[in-house]
């Protein structure tokens, strides 16, 4: 797709696992510290997920908050990444 001269983000676009994170533990940080919880995230900067960089990103903000609201008087919440053939593997 063409748009302004700029090429808009795809459904097959490959992005950075660990930048995905990053951004959603960016949105959930200052709720995280309030609690007392520690994100920690162990992930290998060649992994790459594909699809659309809003919605990967939304799911990983979805699966910590989750965390987050089981965890009202701190804790840490750990994020670890590896690959197993093709297939990412997040925990």
């Amino acid at each position: 797709r063409v748009s302004k001269g700029q090429r808009s983000e795809t459904e097959t676009d490959p992005h950075p696992l660990g930048e995905l994170v990053a951004a959603a533990v960016g949105r959930l940080n200052d709720a995280a510290e309030s609690q007392g919880v520690t994100i920690r995230q162990r992930i290998a900067p060649h992994i790459m997920l594909v699809g659309t960089r809003t919605r990967l990103q939304d799911v990983f903000v979805n699966l910590i908050q989750n965390a987050l609201d089981v965890m009202p008087r701190g804790g840490e919440v750990s994020i670890d990444a590896a690959t197993e053939g093709n297939w990412v593997i997040v925990e």
